[in-house]
């Protein structure tokens, strides 16, 4: 006879170790969600340091080129030199 005072074995459902599986399908949702937001944020934070490397590789790509200008700017000052004294009056 099942004795219904109690409640058990009436709108309860086990799990295999005799915990409520509701509450186990829960605590493996919640957990599932909290992996899935520790995913999100370390994916979030590799992007972020993406981002900082490519801008660092901007900066020295832009300050490789103004180095070249400016390198080119001198030679160029010199070789004008060059010819200028080289004229006679």
């Amino acid at each position: 006879m099942l004795n219904v005072s109690l409640g058990e074995l009436l709108g309860r459902l086990d799990a295999p170790a005799r915990e409520d599986l509701v509450g186990v399908v829960v605590v493996m949702m919640v957990v599932m969600a909290a992996a899935a937001v520790a995913v999100l944020i370390m994916m979030m934070l590799v992007l972020v340091v993406i981002i900082i490397v490519m801008v660092v590789v901007m900066a020295a790509a832009a300050m490789v080129v103004v180095v070249m200008i400016v390198v080119m700017t001198a030679a160029a000052m010199v070789i004008m030199v060059i010819i200028v004294s080289s004229w006679s009056w």
